[in-house]
């Protein structure tokens, strides 16, 4: 039987530059740290060397698939809980002096099925509050995804724990190694949509990848916005984040009045204050397109008065002086060109 206690794991390959922080940022906190390296050809290996009993260090083949990778891992660990860092992340200071109380707190609360989701920071001005990286070990709980991979178990929900925070450097690093990155995720995530095309978590990732003027990237915004409202809870956080991107690219379109449609629909159900401003934006920007539209054809009436005859028959007519206000407000939107 395991043991009470918690493992911390690390893959990585080829990351000289970061995986030291990622292992002292650990020290004393957890039980065990396990570190499986994928065939590193730089320094990463005399690093690890050097932290001699401090870690667990295992070897294994690259096969193109993180999730191997990591339910691999998983198992050749001592402890009944697990913590999984990247090699490019690290605990954040401020987190370590509660850390251990918070990891007991967590155990004693625990019902079985929930996933713990810190926050990680990516330091460039963007947070993560779902990503679930601290969880309990049980036979139904694995990884799935050859990249942008997640822990899938039916039935299992994630709870945000502020209190452990995690920052992350990947966003931070010279833009050769970023595109060999991005390089790499964009193939194996297209192997993973070939696998399991119906799963929308791969199509929302897909959209990291595709120019946003093509049609693969239209595609999947119009798939993703037709998805009835509100939104299945598989799907909702990256139902909602496409929703509101899907908005705001209509907008960017000169699409407002279409714009304004998703906007309402999607208010009716999530009232946040990023979807409540794309919607009075929509609305706002719908309106104003709307009045362009009706005062053009004011405007051209306007022009065809000249050509026309009075009508002698005509006896009832109206007092224009009445609306004098009006008139003169729109002559002054007519010539400041505001219709076109």
């Amino acid at each position: 039987m395991q043991q009470q206690g918690i493992s911390a794991v690390i893959i990585c390959r080829d990351e000289q530059r970061t995986i030291a922080a990622a292992i002292d940022s650990l020290l004393g906190l957890v039980d065990e740290i396990l570190v499986l390296d994928t065939g590193s050809t730089d320094s990463t290996l005399d690093i690890l060397s050097g932290y001699g009993a401090a870690i667990t260090l295992y070897t294994r083949r690259w096969n193109d698939d993180f999730s191997a990778a990591r339910n691999f891992a998983i198992a050749q660990t001592r402890y009944r809980w697990c913590l999984m860092l990247d090699a490019d992340e690290y605990i954040a200071s401020e987190s370590r002096p509660e850390f251990r109380r918070t990891l007991i707190r967590l155990m004693h609360e625990d019902h079985g099925r929930t996933l713990y989701a810190p926050l990680i920071d990516n330091l460039n001005g963007t947070q993560l509050l779902n990503n679930a990286r601290l969880f309990k070990k049980r036979p139904s709980l694995r990884y799935y995804g050859r990249v942008h991979e997640y822990l899938r178990e039916a039935q299992s929900e994630i709870r945000f724990v502020p209190e452990i925070r995690i920052h992350h450097t990947g966003y931070l690093t010279d833009s050769e190694h970023q595109k060999h990155k991005h390089q790499r995720n964009w193939t194996l995530l297209q192997q993973q949509m070939a696998l399991e095309p119906n799963n929308l978590r791969w199509q929302y990732f897909a959209l990291r990848y595709l120019p946003d003027d093509g049609p693969e990237y239209a595609d999947i915004m119009r798939n993703f916005a037709a998805l009835p409202l509100p939104y299945d809870s598989q799907w909702e956080i990256y139902a909602l984040n496409i929703k509101a991107r899907f908005i705001h690219w209509l907008l960017l379109r000169g699409e407002p009045h279409q714009a304004f449609q998703h906007a309402e629909a999607l208010y009716q159900h999530y009232q946040s204050r990023e979807v409540t401003t794309l919607y009075l934006l929509a609305r706002y920007l719908n309106a104003r397109e709307k009045f362009r539209e009706e005062a053009w054809i004011a405007y051209q009436l306007q022009l065809s008065l000249n050509d026309l005859e009075s009508d002698d028959y005509l006896t009832e007519r109206a007092d224009i002086g009445s609306f004098r206000h009006a008139l003169a407000e729109f002559t002054q939107i007519a010539n400041g060109n505001l219709l076109r």
